[in-house]
């Protein structure tokens, strides 16, 4: 204790600090204590431990010495030194934050107490930005007397702030807040942001003619108009397998994240938003939960296989047993090299993509061959079965040694 008691005293003969910024500089010692009362508590200390240094004769000492500490250091050296000499002093401002810091607490729980009753949204992060020349001088004491038991006003002013709102009823959510209050102490403004809110979905499309996204009407852009009363910048759909208009995505459909970006209403529960999504034929949407962005690149890593069923005409005779030998020899798994389909050319540039194609079942019904296969998600399923004029190597139709025609595409399942 007289460690600290001499530090803090050595301070206080140099700089002038209020209890809350004296009290930081020593917020790591001690739990369940402000930093107020923790300065108060060395000024008093501070303060007895100046009676003990003089005796009755060297009552002048005493003065001169609590008058030098209530110029720099406030309360209790100012009464003390009123009641013992009669004497009133003028007590400096605080070195660090101007002797404001209290009104700081204050002003802007207040200012962000309006905002969040405002906007009727309970779950709240504050975010404080703290002039560089307050910051420099706070970090010029810490080291000139080389305290590293110290916390920034920064996070003091956050810690405080957010209490004071807290106590009025309102959460602090440091993981998925409604809204973020962004307090700027020098120019005193506060801008409001509000998180992304993402869900993992499971999408089916019912009928082919439709996208889920770019497209007007598409998923999207429904799910933009049913959630507008959340008032968000924009609604995204990302997607972890391909679409087309050619394709059906059949129950219960493929994993996909929505995205409700800067929601101002607040964030919808899952249940909610189960309500808002019924009947969106020919769309069928099955919200799972709320994930998070980690959350979203590991899955995005786990699900690499989608499922195709692909209905397909062949123009000649197809040998089954041709097929049924090469799979054989090759486990059912084709290795392929695929450069961007023709189609596509023009509009995404020349690219090689390379993956496997698992063949889990097929069988010729009437004059179509139906095949089931499980091909990495980059892939591009139509061009495996044409070939695309040998621009994917090997195909379907090379290995059967016939042209195919693609007819029906349906998205069954991701792994």
């Amino acid at each position: 204790m007289s460690s600290v008691l001499e530090i803090a005293e050595k301070i206080l003969r140099k700089y002038s600090l209020c209890d809350n910024c004296l009290g930081r500089f020593f917020a790591r010692l001690g739990r369940g204590l402000t930093n107020d009362i923790r300065g108060r508590s060395i000024k008093t200390v501070i303060l007895m431990d100046l009676f003990t240094k003089y005796s009755a004769s060297e009552r002048s000492k005493l003065l001169n010495d609590l008058r030098e500490f209530a110029v720099r250091g406030g309360e209790p050296f100012k009464t003390t030194l009123e009641k013992l000499s009669g004497e009133k002093v003028a007590e400096d401002k605080c070195f660090v934050c101007g002797s404001k810091i209290k009104n700081f607490f204050e002003e802007y729980s207040e200012r962000s107490l309006r905002i969040l009753e405002r906007e009727n949204l309970k779950r709240f992060l504050i975010g404080v930005s703290v002039p560089r020349e307050i910051i420099e001088r706070e970090e010029e004491i810490a080291r000139e007397f080389r305290i590293d038991s110290w916390e920034s006003i920064k996070n003091e002013l956050k810690r405080e702030i957010g209490k004071r709102i807290r106590d009025r009823g309102y959460i602090p959510d440091f993981e998925d807040p409604d809204i973020i209050i962004n307090i700027d102490i020098g120019t005193g403004a506060i801008v409001t942001s509000y998180p992304s809110a993402l869900y993992l979905l499971r999408v089916a499309k019912l009928e082919k003619g439709y996208r889920l996204k770019r497209a007007r009407d598409s998923l999207e852009n429904i799910l933009s108009d049913k959630l507008r009363i959340y008032e968000p910048s924009y609604i995204r759909l990302h997607l972890l397998a391909r679409d087309s208009r050619n394709y059906a995505i059949r129950e219960p459909g493929i994993y996909t994240i929505l995205e409700i970006h800067s929601p101002k209403r607040g964030k919808p529960s899952v249940e909610e938003l189960k309500n808002l999504l019924k009947d969106l034929y020919p769309f069928r949407v099955d919200v799972i939960s709320r994930v998070s962005k980690r959350d979203i690149y590991e899955l995005s890593q786990k699900l690499t296989k989608v499922i195709y069923e692909i209905k397909i005409f062949p123009k000649g005779s197809v040998e089954i047993g041709k097929l049924e030998k090469i799979l054989l020899e090759n486990k059912n798994t084709l290795y392929i090299t695929q450069m961007t389909p023709t189609r596509l050319l023009e509009r995404v540039g020349e690219r090689i993509r390379r993956g496997q194609v698992v063949i889990r079942d097929y069988r010729v019904e009437n004059d179509l061959l139906r095949i089931i296969i499980q091909i990495d998600k980059y892939l591009f399923p139509e061009e495996f079965i044409t070939g695309d004029n040998g621009r994917t190597d090997p195909s379907l139709s090379s290995v059967l040694e016939v042209d195919l025609e693609v007819k029906d595409v349906s998205i069954i399942d991701m792994t």
